[in-house]
């Protein structure tokens, strides 16, 4: 599973912080955030963004935002 995935799993279904899923050490506090916001502007489902292939997932929430491209090369 990747980075981003982990971080909405943790987030949203573990019902975690974001200082308490970067704890985790999948990633820092701030791109935890960076990840959230993303995510929220995608109007994505947590089901719908859990069920999608990473690189899927990463380019529909991640489009237009200046971390894509760093993203993708940590997946």
């Amino acid at each position: 599973m990747n980075t981003l995935k982990e971080v909405l799993r943790l987030k949203y279904l573990g019902r975690l912080s974001n200082r308490k899923v970067q704890l985790f050490g999948l990633t820092s506090k701030s791109a935890v955030s960076n990840y959230i916001t993303a995510f929220k502007k995608s109007k994505l489902t947590i089901d719908e963004a859990l069920s999608m292939e990473d690189d899927a997932l990463s380019y529909t929430t991640m489009r237009g935002d200046s971390l894509f491209l760093d993203m993708t090369k940590e997946l």
